[in-house]
């Protein structure tokens, strides 16, 4: 199947608009706890590179469900008029990390 990013963002506000805010909010819930649940299989099962398993395949599916959710998360703070202010703490939070892992090679070195 070939699809492009344009069709899946698409498909993905279809399914906003369908289900509408608050019942979404309560699916990237549901869909946050089934990846946390399928990250831990993973771990049980010893398996930290990508296999065909089951836990994996878990893993994957999970994945993909919390990213459609983001997406529709992303379309709610549009709707609100927080576009740049989301994009001002994401920019603030990668912006940390950075600092964080020069700090840690520093540490390394030293």
């Amino acid at each position: 199947m070939n699809i492009t990013q344009l069709e899946i963002i698409s498909y993905i506000i279809a399914i906003y608009e369908h289900y509408g805010r608050t019942q979404q909010l309560r699916q990237t819930q549901e869909e946050c706890a089934e990846l946390i649940v399928a990250i831990n299989k993973m771990f049980r099962n010893n398996q930290n590179s990508m296999s065909s398993d089951k836990a994996n395949n878990d893993f994957l599916e999970e994945v993909a469900d919390v990213e459609i959710m983001l997406v529709q998360c992303k379309i709610m703070l549009q709707e609100d008029g927080k576009s740049e202010e989301y994009k001002n703490v994401l920019i603030k939070k990668l912006k940390r990390q950075a600092e964080r892992m020069r700090g840690q090679e520093n540490e390394v070195k030293q």
